[in-house]
């Protein structure tokens, strides 16, 4: 993952919000950026640039640009400009995160609470 932003990042970043990127950069030294979803709405536009010019780059050569840009995994890029994001579980009774398996095993608790739940 990306460690700070760029001027250039900024300079996108106050192109995509129509901020003036004094603001922009004011913002980010205030902390009132969040770099992670900065840094995927900079792959999205970053991506339908790229797709302009859509017969000089293969899919997997705009992928690997945007990887390299922003430091991140291939499979980021691919959730990111495709949108194939993951289902998250929690338990109903802790909020504890869990699988998808131990959810429907489970009726949506999680292994210590369905222990709890066990009366003898």
């Amino acid at each position: 993952m990306i460690v700070r932003l760029t001027e250039k990042h900024f300079k996108k970043l106050a192109v995509i919000t129509d901020l003036p990127l004094e603001e922009v950069i004011k913002l980010n030294s205030m902390g009132l950026i969040d770099c992670d979803r900065a840094v995927a709405l900079l792959m999205k536009y970053d991506w339908k640039l790229l797709l302009s010019n859509a017969s000089a780059y293969s899919a997997q050569q705009r992928i690997e640009a945007i990887m390299n840009e922003y430091n991140v995994t291939e499979h980021r890029v691919r959730e990111t400009v495709y949108g194939n994001r993951s289902m998250e579980y929690y338990c109903k009774e802790c909020g504890r995160k869990i699988t998808k398996i131990e959810s429907l095993k489970n009726r949506g608790y999680c292994h210590k609470c369905t222990v709890k739940q066990i009366k003898l």
